[in-house]
């Protein structure tokens, strides 16, 4: 599982999210309590904030985060540049996004679907009007890491199933189309 996106407190990283969830340490909000039993990725597109070298060494070993901690399942990766997230996401079996604030439009998620790949994410905004629980995806309750803890836990069962049902993300040059389409069509009315 990967979770990918900029690390900042508002999305549940950093002294707040890490005490209130009892060891969850990766960016958005994800952490070993719902890694634990299948492993977890971080991977951070290089935005970061006061927490984040905590977050660091505990991926790490110690002072160096550089020296890899043989105990965690986290791996902090260097950044990601823009143009390969779709593709560093499509290795992944699942998508992590707990996310703690409204998020109107996660540009995440649609690059997850772009890579075929479904979604573990909040209840809670636009990442809930574009994942259908249980069926590109799972959503989880916020603020409740046992939730998503569950959710982990579950989606090994049901991946096959739900990776099957991941939506076809249209492109910009489709989208552009059928804007113009709607524009005409409202000039002729």
């Amino acid at each position: 599982m990967v979770s990918v996106g900029g690390v900042v407190v508002a999305r549940g990283v950093g002294d707040e999210g890490v005490s209130s969830v009892g060891g969850v340490v990766v960016s958005r909000g994800v952490g070993e309590e719902g890694l634990e039993s299948v492993g977890g990725v971080v991977v951070s597109r290089g935005v970061g904030v006061e927490g984040l070298e905590g977050l660091r060494r505990e991926a790490g070993s110690g002072e160096n985060p550089e020296i890899l901690n043989p105990k965690s399942r986290i791996r902090w990766l260097e950044p990601v540049k823009p143009e390969k997230v779709v593709e560093t996401i499509g290795k992944y079996d699942a998508l992590v996004v707990p996310s703690v604030c409204l998020e109107t439009g996660p540009l995440v998620v649609l690059e997850a679907f772009a890579a075929g790949v479904p979604v573990i994410g909040s209840r809670l905004g636009g990442i809930a009007e574009m994942v259908r629980d249980g069926v590109d995806g799972l959503l989880f309750e916020v603020g409740k890491p046992e939730d998503l803890a569950d959710k982990i836990q579950e989606f090994p069962f049901r991946m096959e199933n739900i990776k099957a049902r991941v939506p076809r993300v249209k492109t910009t040059r489709e989208v552009s189309s059928e804007h113009l389409d709607l524009y005409r069509q409202a000039l002729l009315k």
